[in-house]
């Protein structure tokens, strides 16, 4: 076996320089190994369905609503006055709003004539009813005072 000298380039049999012969071995990283990634739990709710993620979209939204509007002005559309969102009542379906001390002076006068199915918005024509949790809204207060 002939022993070739380090600086020579390898050749065949016939002399005829030849490309060095080499393994191409691909090399691993080294290193810790790292455990899968799980997401942040206070950003990801664990849904079952898309209507129960709508819903409680929908919860979060109408609660927000009802926070900037209690905290807000509002203005009263029987005495014109404005007044913390939480001294007044508004009516969700149509958007109008009345301080307290004004819907509950509609609403007495309708129970004692015995119009109870009439509690309605006091804005003119229209005709959207007052929801159970409005009336008892009043009821509580005035039986507190």
């Amino acid at each position: 076996m002939e022993r070739r000298q380090e600086n020579q380039a390898p050749t065949n049999d016939q002399g005829n320089m030849t490309e060095p012969k080499t393994k191409h071995v691909r090399l691993k990283a080294e290193g810790p190994k790292r455990e899968p990634m799980m997401p942040d739990p206070r950003a990801v709710l664990d849904l079952q369905s898309n209507e129960f993620a709508v819903t409680v979209l929908q919860k979060y939204s109408n609660d927000r609503k009802e926070a900037v509007f209690q905290k807000s002005n509002q203005s009263c559309n029987v005495c014109l006055s404005l007044k913390v969102g939480l001294d007044c009542i508004k009516f969700d379906q149509c958007g109008h709003t009345f301080c307290k001390s004004c819907i509950g002076g509609y609403f007495e006068v309708q129970i004692r004539d015995g119009n109870v199915q009439s509690l309605k918005c006091l804005e003119d024509k229209c005709d959207v009813s007052a929801l159970p949790s409005q009336v008892c809204v009043w009821l509580i207060r005035n039986n507190n005072d």
